[in-house]
């Protein structure tokens, strides 16, 4: 699974993800269907499939936090000499699948980076004290499906930048579980084919009403 080269936040990056979904999402997609949560994914995911241009909140969200992650990425290079690999999209092994992942960084050939970025010390000390929630093994595993790794690392990170303080916690640490991955793996194309089916109900409306006018 060779990865490609990105620039975030741009075009080109925008081109390749149309119509993909990301692994980055998966609890999008296992969530109730009748969930607001799967809905606005999928409808999303459909409208980009249409070729429309429309922005991700989650992905503006997520860019907000790109200083206070690449510094928690930074931290961990300097205290214990890792070498990681930022900016990089990774697809699904079948071209046909459009499965992609986003990950904060890699460290080739085995381990997979996201930072989770809490907003006060308290939600950081509860969610070293918690370790890695359903979410976030659903997160880890469906990462380390696309990415070809074998361990996923959940890095908890907090800065205050007024004091100058920051902390980090990269202890909690997922290991591939292929019957987990591919019980996701399933769930992430049944929701990718439920974007293709509302895309084709929205051709075949159109259609209709042409043939009306």
């Amino acid at each position: 699974m060779m990865p490609i080269p990105i620039r975030r936040q741009s075009d080109a990056l925008d081109r390749l993800l149309a119509g993909y979904v990301l692994a980055n999402r998966v609890n999008d997609m296992v969530a109730k269907p009748t969930s607001k949560r799967y809905r606005s994914y999928r409808d999303l995911i459909t409208r980009q499939y249409a070729g429309e241009e429309i922005l991700d909140p989650n992905d503006q969200y997520r860019e907000k936090l790109r200083g206070s992650v690449d510094r928690a990425l930074t931290r961990l290079e300097l205290r214990d000499g890792a070498r990681f690999q930022r900016n990089q999209l990774y697809r699904h092994r079948s071209p046909r699948v459009h499965i992609a992942a986003l990950p904060d960084a890699v460290e080739p050939p085995v381990c997979g980076y996201t930072v989770h970025v809490r907003k006060t010390l308290k939600s950081f000390r509860q969610a070293v004290q918690h370790g890695i929630t359903q979410p976030m093994e659903n997160h880890a595993q469906a990462m380390m499906l696309i990415t070809g790794m074998a361990h996923w690392v959940h890095v908890n990170s907090w800065e205050d930048e007024k004091e100058g303080r920051a902390k980090i916690n990269d202890q909690h640490v997922s290991d591939f579980n292929r019957r987990h991955a591919i019980e996701l793996e399933v769930q992430m194309m049944m929701f990718l084919l439920a974007t293709r089916r509302v895309y084709s109900s929205f051709l075949d409306l159109d259609n209709e009403i042409s043939t009306c006018g």
